[in-house]
């Protein structure tokens, strides 16, 4: 995002061309159908950082001005945001100055004391060192770890939640979102005989549409109503019965050969897993299969998501499945890189046994 000030010092067009990212610069979305700009960047973003903050930015910040898409962004995301002023020295240690830094304190927000540096709006020749400029980049990056390390990324839960999610983005926009599904969760679909496949939290339906096409009895569930009604239009026809469940107390009924979970499990707290297992293991047939994608241990703290590795999943479903194996994966999708995940695949013992 580039404030009207920021585009005196550098063009747009200059940035776009080195980071390969869109500049955001105004209120409008370029498509009519598209969510406001400072709407959508404030819920895709997991941190704000404001670099540098200008007195004036800073003050429109910490008053929710929302005269511009960069204090509208900041007063409508609900994820960390950190500050990190550049001035004159006598402009940072005045009065309104500090009382707007203060606000921001208080309002949660993450402040970074700036460093010595020389004054651009001094003449070149007059220009000192002094206390005011923003630290340089590697420092903002390490301000930035620590930050991520202490404040974990909320999770989106409960229904409500994740249909806002889905309204404020277009869904080719959304993090998981891939218009073909995963190449080892095809080829694991591949090896199973074609029979009822249970697509739990489907989302925008891409796991369920391929089932369909490719010979199985769908049905797709999830706790957004407005994931369903995107999944039901991709769809474009495919026979897929959509329906609104929340898996840790299904209502569905009947057995299933397979069930395949593409990034659900992880969205859920913990707590509630047990209650994901319970509900797999009286839905999936005897001799069913479990095809389940998670994220790896290592993205532990970066997603708001819950990973979980080959022991936890083994400790986790042991009542009900055997686990056939697991192996090294990622989600596809729209995080460049992709996020590091585990697929894992397991069968459903008899019961008894």
């Amino acid at each position: 995002v580039m404030t009207a000030a920021a585009r005196k010092f550098v063009s747009p067009a200059a940035l776009e061309a080195l980071t390969h990212r869109p500049v955001i610069r105004g209120f409008w979305p370029e498509q009519a159908d598209g969510a406001a700009p400072h709407i959508q960047l404030a819920t895709w973003a997991d941190l704000v950082v404001l670099y540098p903050a200008t007195a004036a930015t800073i003050a429109r910040v910490a008053q929710a001005a929302c005269t511009d898409v960069l204090s509208a962004l900041v007063t409508a995301t609900t994820q960390p945001v950190l500050v990190v002023p550049s001035m004159n020295e006598s402009m940072h240690r005045s009065p309104g100055v500090q009382r707007n830094l203060e606000q921001l304190r208080r309002d949660g927000r993450h402040v970074v004391e700036p460093v010595m540096g020389l004054e651009a709006a001094v003449a070149p020749s007059a220009r000192a060192p002094m206390a005011g400029a923003a630290p340089p980049p590697g420092q903002v990056v390490a301000a930035i770890e620590m930050l991520v390390e202490r404040v974990p990324v909320a999770p989106v839960v409960g229904a409500d939640a994740w249909d806002r999610q889905y309204e404020s983005s277009p869904v080719g926009d959304l993090p998981w979102f891939t218009e073909q599904l995963d190449a080892d969760v095809v080829r694991e679909l591949e090896k199973v005989k074609k029979g009822r496949l249970l697509d739990v939290g489907t989302g925008p339906g891409t796991a369920a549409i391929f089932a369909a096409r490719n010979g199985f009895d769908v049905v797709a569930t999830d706790v957004s109503s407005t994931a369903l009604g995107i999944a039901r239009r991709r769809a474009n026809g495919e026979r897929v019965a959509w329906v609104l469940d929340d898996f840790l107390d299904s209502r569905l009924w009947g057995r299933f050969d397979v069930l395949v979970d593409r990034g659900c499990l992880h969205c859920l707290p913990k707590i509630s897993w047990p209650d994901y297992a319970r509900s797999a293991g009286r839905l999936v047939e005897a001799g069913g299969t479990l095809v389940l994608k998670v994220h790896a241990p290592e993205e532990a703290g970066h997603h708001g998501t819950h990973p979980a590795g080959p022991d936890e999943l083994r400790a986790l479903f042991g009542e009900w499945f055997t686990l056939v194996g697991t192996h090294a994966s990622q989600f596809d999708g729209t995080i460049r890189p992709s996020p590091k995940a585990l697929l894992a695949v397991m069968t459903r013992r008899s019961p008894g046994l």
